[in-house]
């Protein structure tokens, strides 16, 4: 028997399936205080406790220490820190079996409650760093998902304790999760993070980059974020998907617009043109957002990136020390794409050829491919009629969208 009749009430309701989530929350503090009571939790240590009703049942006494466990953390506390150090031990060892009772009644107060009382990123402000990844076990949730709920609460004593120790790579993780949400500045976070010049200049590469994949669709759950700065409720909870919200990508397509891109494309330029135009998977990939696309590309080419540079540093991947690619090369490589890869690019194109008299772009068409291309892109009728029929017929039936 448990020492407190409440506890070993609700433990039988427990083990019924017919406990309450109101009585959860009421019995969790007991738990706790008498968990910390306890000063030995091994098997050995906690046997001669009054837990077994008989002596032939160890692990009976298992599975009340696993429940009064799991019941002293679901509900966290500014003592739960306190749990894991003391019993840090018992919390490795059992952390998968704890894991699976937090989320068995997680998935209950969530159908139950509106907020659910399981506030995990309440239990990790008082938890250790070295204990981080077990707790995570504990609570059934991944590091990412903690950094990342950490991350639009601003809360950066918790953020902190989620990344790898050494200092690059928790600059660049960081960097690059700013990057990802809408107006950071003046936040705990980034006012740790971005102090100097260079620190500034890595964020907008990677603001670049996320906006390049949000645009495209290739991976999108992570870009757009809004920070939360109204009253705390549970978003991290076991056994639920966290859910926050997203910024509309027009207001993300603002810096764009901003007079400051100029000045910051050119300071850095062949890295904010393979961020933004460097080759992916088509297969990965939508193409809703090509309108915005355009915008963007124009926007680099408005502040005076020639298109040539974008066709030689991202479409081909040379850098800028090799020369600029000429026109055959270019509109062969423009031809072999896919469909996807060739609207995302066509306006870089377009304005390419724009420098090109039409007698000049056929000299340099060697394969029919190539003639359908610049026909594709420029509409004249000259290249068109220097095709031969198959290509003039494939041509005219794009035309016509069949």
């Amino acid at each position: 028997m448990f020492p407190s009749n409440e506890i070993e009430s609700f433990y039988q309701e427990f083990k019924r399936g017919a406990w309450v989530c109101s009585d959860l929350i009421a019995i969790a503090p007991l738990c706790e205080a008498w968990i910390l009571s306890l000063d030995d939790l091994t098997p050995s240590g906690f046997t001669h406790l009054p837990l077994n009703p008989e002596p032939s049942q160890p692990r009976y006494s298992a599975d009340r220490m696993l429940f009064a466990m799991s019941l002293a953390l679901s509900i966290p506390s500014e003592r739960t820190g306190e749990i894991f150090s003391k019993h840090f031990q018992y919390m490795q060892d059992f952390s998968r079996d704890i894991g699976g009772r937090i989320l068995e009644m997680g998935v209950r107060l969530n159908v139950s409650t509106d907020h659910s009382p399981i506030d995990v990123l309440k239990a990790f402000k008082c938890i250790e760093q070295d204990a981080v990844f077990v707790a995570c076990r504990c609570y059934a949730v991944d590091p990412r998902e903690l950094r990342q709920d950490a991350f639009i609460w601003d809360d950066l004593d918790v953020f902190l304790k989620t990344l790898p120790t050494a200092s690059k790579d928790a600059r660049d993780i960081t960097l690059s999760m700013i990057a990802s949400v809408h107006e950071p500045e003046g936040t705990a976070i980034y006012q740790h993070f971005v102090n100097t010049q260079k620190d500034e200049a890595n964020l907008f590469r990677a603001k670049i980059y996320n906006l390049r994949h949000r645009l495209l669709g290739d991976y999108t759950r992570d870009i757009g974020w809004i920070i939360e700065r109204g009253e705390k409720f549970a978003t991290l909870i076991p056994g639920k998907f966290a859910e926050f919200r997203a910024v509309p990508l027009e207001p993300a397509l603002e810096v764009f617009n901003k007079p400051s891109f100029a000045d910051k494309l050119h300071q850095d330029i062949e890295h904010l043109i393979k961020n933004f135009f460097h080759r992916t998977d088509e297969a990965l990939r939508n193409t809703a957002n090509a309108n915005q696309a355009d915008i963007a590309s124009r926007a680099f080419m408005d502040a005076g990136v020639s298109p040539e540079t974008i066709i030689t540093l991202a479409v081909l991947n040379r850098s800028a020390e090799d020369p600029v690619v000429g026109l055959p090369l270019a509109m062969g490589e423009y031809a072999a794409m896919g469909h996807i890869d060739q609207d995302f690019y066509a306006e870089v194109y377009r304005r390419y050829l724009a420098d090109f008299t039409p007698a000049q772009i056929i000299d340099k068409c060697f394969r029919e491919e190539t003639f359908q291309a610049a026909y594709k892109l420029t509409g004249n009728k000259e290249i068109l009629a220097a095709c031969n029929g198959r290509v003039r017929d494939t041509c005219f039936g794009n035309d016509l969208g069949l």
